[in-house]
């Protein structure tokens, strides 16, 4: 859900469920099931949602498909606060996504040309 919504992909879950960074499970509410899953990646308390998707949309895709096309469009979306937000948790998440997030951090900066 969070790579269809950044526009990275096309595929959208047939049945919503919500991440957390407890344990996963199922609740009944209001004669529903709600699917409650480990995120793979934490979940930044009181980050814009953006933030939070942005690193569940990155762990999704991969390290191998993560281009410069990827890096500019994150570039654009997020803001500086945002940027920001990622850095906080940079010693939780794997090496390559924290390498992804200094990229897009330097072409913000105009470090790297933006590509067309």
């Amino acid at each position: 859900m969070a790579a269809n919504m950044l526009g990275f992909s096309t595929q959208v879950p047939a049945k919503p469920f919500y991440l957390t960074n407890g344990t996963s499970r199922m609740k009944k509410m209001g004669g529903q099931t709600i699917t409650i899953k480990h995120a793979k990646v934490p979940i930044i308390d009181r980050a814009p949602v953006l933030v939070n998707y942005t690193l569940q949309a990155l762990f999704y895709m991969g390290k191998d498909s993560i281009d410069d096309q990827v890096i500019n469009r994150l570039s654009n979306v997020l803001t500086d606060h945002d940027i920001q937000d990622l850095h906080s948790v940079m010693a939780h998440i794997p090496g390559w996504m924290a390498d992804t997030i200094h990229k897009i951090q330097q072409v913000k900066d105009g470090q790297f040309p933006k590509s067309s």
